[in-house]
């Protein structure tokens, strides 16, 4: 018998070792011959009322050649310090809605347009009024993620304005893929977000002991990410297949103008003012033909629109590194640039007055 179990617990530890050599050899291989880009700990779970969400009370971090940058989130879910739903007397909050660009990756927290904007409308101690510009950004989230938020949390702080950062590249596709909302017969519908088996994993593997502090710097780890991301995408590229071969009618910019409507009407119901600005084109720093109508939409219902283009391309033509080459992730320079263009908007007492009568 203990012959026998010496026999089975030699076969397991030598299981073990070659599992162990194994993955030593693809590590060093993967290092040497493909490394991989980005080392991260995800702040993001799967939240059937939102879709996407940071995790409360979490942090985490992403490593490119780039750059290194923590990501700590509060006990709210917010990339910021801590704020209570009262609004202090005689504050005015600004919410800041986005995707990646808006939660700021490539920078540290206080780096954010929103945080740059929040000590911009500071500026003056002697001035009676304050400002609190709150992040609340979430990577891989589009417009139809941002309003499920702002209707299921986002009003509590209640904001004086809701400013939307859209994102051109990636927000008309992600408002389709993530199932949140549909159009039937021109009205905006509510689902509960589609989980899929990558988000699955992706919820499993956080609670891996070792996570933040091997795997999540392991170029194989990542390498396998990757591929896990990849079939996610995938997979709700099927999902658009089944909606276009659905009775339901619907095209990537009616879905996102009807959920900007919504946005504007939510803010309405709370006396909160939605304000959008929008990440230019690295190539031309300009918007796509389909911005460029959802812009038009948009002076057409008068909800205020903050131009980025014309300073962006000024400041890239001067050499000013506004965006990681390979990322292209604003840099702390192209934050502080859309932090003052948002503040020369916001900080008008004429403009600002106009905007809330009753202020």
């Amino acid at each position: 018998m203990a012959s026998r179990t010496k026999a089975v617990f030699t076969g397991i530890l030598i299981v073990i070792l070659t599992v162990v050599v194994t993955l030593g050899i693809f590590e060093v291989c993967l290092r040497m011959f493909k490394p991989q880009k980005t080392f991260a700990v995800t702040v993001n779970t799967w939240d059937r009322e939102v879709g996407t969400k940071h995790i409360p009370g979490s942090r985490g971090f992403v490593i490119t050649p780039q750059y290194e940058m923590d990501l700590v989130i509060n006990s709210r879910g917010l990339r910021d310090r801590e704020f209570p739903y009262a609004k202090p007397e005689g504050a005015k909050r600004i919410l800041c809605l986005g995707g990646s660009f808006t939660c700021g990756y490539g920078v540290a927290a206080e780096e954010t347009f929103a945080k740059v904007l929040e000590r911009l409308l500071n500026g003056d101690e002697d001035e009676t009024e304050r400002w609190e510009v709150l992040n609340g950004g979430v990577g891989s989230t589009g417009t139809a993620h941002q309003l499920a938020f702002f209707q299921l949390e986002g009003y509590k702080y209640n904001p004086d304005f809701l400013l939307v950062c859209f994102s051109q590249g990636t927000d008309f596709w992600d408002n389709i893929t993530c199932g949140l909302y549909s159009l039937e017969s021109g009205r905006l519908v509510k689902h509960d977000a589609p989980r899929t088996p990558s988000r699955r994993i992706q919820r499993f593997v956080t609670w891996i002991p070792g996570y933040t502090t091997i795997f999540a710097r392991s170029h194989l780890f990542n390498f396998v990410k990757d591929r896990i991301s990849r079939y996610h995408f995938r997979d709700l590229a099927e999902r658009i297949q089944v909606i276009d071969q659905s009775e339901v009618e619907q095209t990537e910019e009616e879905l996102t103008w009807k959920l900007l409507v919504a946005m504007h009407d939510a803010c309405a119901d709370i006396d909160c003012r939605l304000v959008v600005t929008a990440i230019p084109l690295p190539n031309t720093w300009g918007w796509y033909d389909e911005t460029l109508e959802l812009i038009e939409s948009m002076g057409d219902e008068e909800i205020p629109f903050v131009d980025l283009g014309p300073d962006f391309r000024r400041s890239a033509e001067g050499g000013t590194q506004i965006i990681y080459p390979r990322d292209c992730h604003w840099t702390r320079e192209g934050h502080e640039l859309a932090a003052n263009c948002l503040y020369q908007f916001f900080a008008g007492a004429a403009l600002v007055d106009s905007l809330n009568p009753g202020s």
